[in-house]
C-alpha cells in the first residue's frame, strides 16, 4: 500500500493485480481512481497441503499471465512484488515486458524447490529493468549472486501513511478496556506470537530483575491461537495480551508504547539482513526499541542511536537498563530517524530512471 501510495503521490496512476483486496482498500482505490484486478487464490490445506498449494499457485499464475499477456507490450511496466507471486507467473511471458522486481524477503530455501526459486528469481531479475530490495546488504547479495548489471535499488521499507497521534486519539472509546494495560509503561511486542518465537524470553526474565519491575509490563500484540501469553502468565511473568487489530488501527497501541522490541534470531540471511517495517512504526511516535545485535539493525536503529542492542542473554539486562536510563534522549533521535528515512524520494529516483510518467 504504501508503494501506491507514493505513487499517487507522485503523479502516477498504476494498475493493481491481486490476489485479494478487502472493501476499504477498494473503497481507496475507487476514490483515487485507481483500476484493479482480483484473481482469486485459493490456499489449500490438509493432506498434500505443499503440493496442491504449488498447484493452485500455477493456476493462479496462469490467470494472470493471460491478463498480462492482453496488455501492449510497447507501453506497459509491470511491477511485481511477493515471491509467491515471482514463482507462480511464467517468466517467458513477464521477460517479454519491461518490468520492476521488488523483492521484500530473502528466501534461501534448500532442495529442489530452493533450485527452482532461485532459477525463477534469476530470470526475472537478469531481465529486469530495475530490481529493488528494502535493504542494503540485500542489493550486494542479489547484485553477485544473480550476476546483474546495476545495484539493486534500497526502498525502505517504511510505511507511507501513519495516522497522527491526534487521529488514533479517536479510536479511545473502541480500546478503552485496555486502558489499565497503559497505565504501566507497555513493553511492545508486536508479530507473530508463538513457542517458535522464543527470542522475547530473556527480555521477560530481564524485566523481572528490574527494581521498578512494578511500574512495567510486557504487551503482546497479534494473534495468539496457542494461548501462548497464558502460558507464560502461569509461568510467573507479567504479560498481557492484546489481539491484532485491522491495520491502521493496531498503532493506536504502538504509539502508546514506552519500549518496541524488534528481534529476530540469527538463524537465516532473511533475519540477518532483516528489514521490518515495525521499526519505523515505533519510531514514527518516537518509541525507543530493545533490539538484538544483527546487521539489519545495527545499521538502522542501532547506528541512530534509538534502539539499544544486545548480542546474546547475557547482554538484555543492561540494554534494557539503557533504553530505560536514556528514554527520552532516545525518544527524540527514534522521532528523527523516522523522518531522515527517505521513501518518496528514492521512489521518485527509481521513477525517473524508468521514465515513468
Amino acid at each position: 500500500m504504501s508503494l501506491v501510495t507514493t505513487m499517487l503521490k507522485l503523479g502516477v496512476k498504476p494498475m493493481i493485480v491481486t490476489a485479494g483486496l478487502n472493501d476499504d482498500f477498494k473503497q481507496k482505490f475507487d476514490a483515487d481512481g485507481v483500476k484493479y484486478k482480483v484473481v482469486p487464490y485459493e490456499i489449500k490445506g490438509g493432506r498434500f497441503s505443499a503440493f496442491r498449494n504449488y498447484t493452485s499457485s500455477k493456476v493462479w499464475g496462469r490467470k494472470v499471465c493471460k491478463f498480462i499477456k492482453s496488455l501492449p507490450v510497447d507501453n506497459t511496466l509491470l511491477w511485481i512484488e511477493g515471491n509467491y507471486t515471482f514463482t507462480s507467473l511464467d517468466t517467458k511471458v513477464v521477460n517479454r515486458f519491461k518490468h520492476v522486481l521488488q523483492i521484500q524477503e530473502m528466501f534461501i530455501l534448500p532442495g529442489l524447490k530452493g533450485y527452482l526459486y532461485k532459477k525463477t528469481i534469476a530470470s526475472l531479475a537478469s531481465h529486469a529493468d530495475a530490481v529493488i530490495v528494502p535493504e542494503y546488504n540485500r542489493a550486494y547479495f542479489y547484485y553477485l549472486s544473480f550476476k546483474l548489471n546495476k545495484l539493486p535499488y534500497v526502498l525502505p521499507n517504511k510505511p507511507a501513511f501513519i495516522p497522527s497521534q491526534k487521529e488514533l486519539e479517536k479510536l479511545h472509546e473502541k480500546y478503552r478496556q485496555y486502558d489499565e494495560i497503559f497505565s504501566h509503561k507497555v513493553i511492545l511486542y508486536q508479530g507473530i506470537i508463538s513457542s517458535s518465537r522464543s527470542d522475547y524470553i530473556p527480555v521477560l526474565e530481564a524485566l523481572k530483575k528490574l527494581d521498578v519491575k512494578k511500574e512495567f509490563v510486557f504487551v503482546f500484540l497479534g494473534r495468539d491461537n496457542a494461548g501462548y501469553v497464558d502460558g507464560l502468565k502461569k509461568q510467573g511473568y507479567s504479560v498481557e495480551h492484546i489481539p491484532l487489530a485491522p491495520a491502521p488501527e493496531y498503532l493506536y497501541f504502538t504509539s502508546r508504547a514506552y519500549i518496541g522490541i524488534v528481534n529476530y534470531s540469527p538463524n537465516c540471511l532473511n533475519n540477518i539482513y532483516c528489514a521490518p517495517n515495525k521499526i519505523y512504526e515505533y519510531s514514527a511516535f518516537g518509541v525507543p526499541m530493545l533490539a538484538n545485535d544483527i546487521p539489519g539493525l545495527r545499521y538502522t536503529v542501532g547506528i541512530h542511536g534509538c534502539a539499544s542492542l544486545y548480542k546474546d542473554e547475557t547482554e538484555v539486562d543492561a540494554a534494557l537498563r539503557d533504553v530505560i536510563i536514556n528514554h527520552d534522549r532516545m525518544s527524540v533521535i527514534a522521532t528523527e530517524f523516522f523522518m531522515k528515512t527517505e521513501y518518496e524520494s528514492v521512489l521518485k529516483t527509481i521513477l525517473d530512471d524508468l521514465m515513468v510518467k
